[in-house]
């Protein structure tokens, strides 16, 4: 019977080497696991900042619509842009920066502009979406 308790502690000894093994094995494939998760999140993180700069560029793109229709609709009724700012009460220079995209005018400016251009309300509010 001695032999057999003997035989036990040199299993027990070699499980425990093992056990030993296995559990740093495991934390190893859990650093890479954690590891790989934050470099997926690191690449989506990155991709959805390159994709939002095309909405950036498209809100650019919306200002020049709303700035191509006041100045279109400015020169088809032969207004100058001094007549338009002092017939608004506003600086040349303020409907300057509306004609090239810089500023936006507000709802009551638009609205003027509608009456004053002769040109249906929707259609310089549709240029600002």
């Amino acid at each position: 019977m001695g032999g057999i308790n003997m035989n036990h502690s040199k299993l027990f000894q070699f499980d425990s080497q093992l056990l030993t093994d296995l559990v740093l094995l495991l934390l190893g494939l859990l650093s890479l696991a954690i590891t790989i998760l934050i470099i997926v999140l690191i690449v989506k993180a990155f991709r959805k900042y390159l994709n939002s700069s095309g909405s950036r560029t498209n809100r650019k793109i919306v200002k020049k619509n709303l700035a191509t229709v006041l100045k279109d609709a400015r020169i088809n009724k032969g207004y100058t842009q001094e007549f338009v700012a002092e017939t608004l009460g506003i600086s040349r220079q303020t409907l300057y920066k509306w004609e090239k995209g810089t500023a936006e005018p507000n709802l009551s400016f638009l609205s003027e502009l509608a009456k004053l251009y002769e040109i249906n309300m929707e259609t310089l509010i549709s240029s600002c979406k």
